[in-house]
């Protein structure tokens, strides 16, 4: 785990804060939610998807210069709140693709908190979340994508496909697919500081 010593939550999130799902599609702003799919468009920053299932992208959404952390929830007089996962592993929150929906992301190039640049997907280290991306859902992660669980799965069914721009470290891979390219690694983005180096994977499980 080339990330081991990164601390986590990210610094500067409030995850005594409530998660809330967006009343209506269109922009969100950094904070708590317990889904994104009706983000139409993201500010600069970090957003914290707490709970225990998947936001699902059926359309196409592009988020830059954002940090996207998934994690687990506890609800308190009917209100839901992130919270780490469990010891020993817990499924929280995740990100699917369906249909035609697309998801590119770009991680962070700003900020005060500099060990978090160039990160765009971050998971919570118990979260044993599968990521799952079939029919035509492609993921595109421009940055480094950490799914630091040994159990943490990406799934690419059908046409589902992931291409990454930077390391990406996961607990498995499994792929069912229809005969396209549905894993790739490009060249790092030359805008995003973490990690150097050439392009990688790390296999936890």
């Amino acid at each position: 785990d080339p990330f081991a010593t990164v601390p986590l939550p990210p610094a500067g999130t409030d995850l005594g804060a409530p998660a809330t799902e967006p009343a209506a599609d269109g922009p969100c702003a950094p904070g708590n939610y317990t889904t994104v799919a009706r983000c139409t468009s993201f500010s600069p920053g970090v957003y914290v998807i707490a709970g225990s299932s998947p936001t699902t992208i059926h359309d196409a959404v592009r988020a830059t210069d954002v940090l996207l952390y998934f994690t687990c929830s506890r609800q308190t007089g009917g209100t839901t709140y992130p919270e780490p996962c469990a010891a020993g592993g817990q499924e929280g929150a995740s990100l699917d693709g369906a249909g035609s929906g697309t998801a590119e992301i770009s991680g962070r190039t700003s900020g005060g908190y500099p060990e978090y640049l160039g990160f765009a997907m971050v998971f919570d280290r118990n979260n044993t979340a599968t990521q799952r991306w079939v029919g035509n859902g492609d993921l595109v992660v421009h940055g480094a994508s950490y799914l630091a669980n040994p159990e943490a799965l990406l799934d690419l069914r059908g046409n589902g496909s992931f291409m990454a721009h930077g390391v990406t470290v996961v607990g498995d891979v499994l792929m069912r697919g229809q005969g396209r390219d549905q894993l790739h690694f490009s060249v790092n983005a030359p805008d995003l500081p973490v990690p150097a180096g050439p392009p990688q994977v790390h296999l936890l499980h």
